[in-house]
């Protein structure tokens, strides 16, 4: 079968605790403007997910290649998320 997946606020995850054997988190961390929101978000996947399941966060790397639009200025960077308006009516 399927797993089960939702999609929701990182900060507030609308599951029972422990109740997932897992939890992935891409491309999220650089979206949310403070330490203490990500701490949140961290929070909550350990929240959500069993004793010995697995959380997987990804996030962009500081090293990037030469002709990369994307070029950081520190090691803690707030990436403002702008959805294009053509891929809103695909999650909303």
């Amino acid at each position: 079968s399927r797993p089960a997946l939702i999609g929701a606020d990182c900060m507030h995850v609308p599951i029972k605790d422990a109740s997932c054997d897992a939890a992935i988190c891409i491309a999220v961390m650089h979206h949310l403007s403070t330490v203490e929101r990500r701490l949140r978000c961290l929070s909550e996947l350990a929240r959500i997910v069993k004793v010995g399941g697995m959380i997987n966060v990804q996030a962009w790397a500081m090293e990037q290649e030469k002709n990369s639009k994307r070029r950081f200025a520190g090691d803690d960077v707030f990436v403002p998320f702008n959805a294009q308006p053509r891929y809103l009516d695909r999650v909303c």
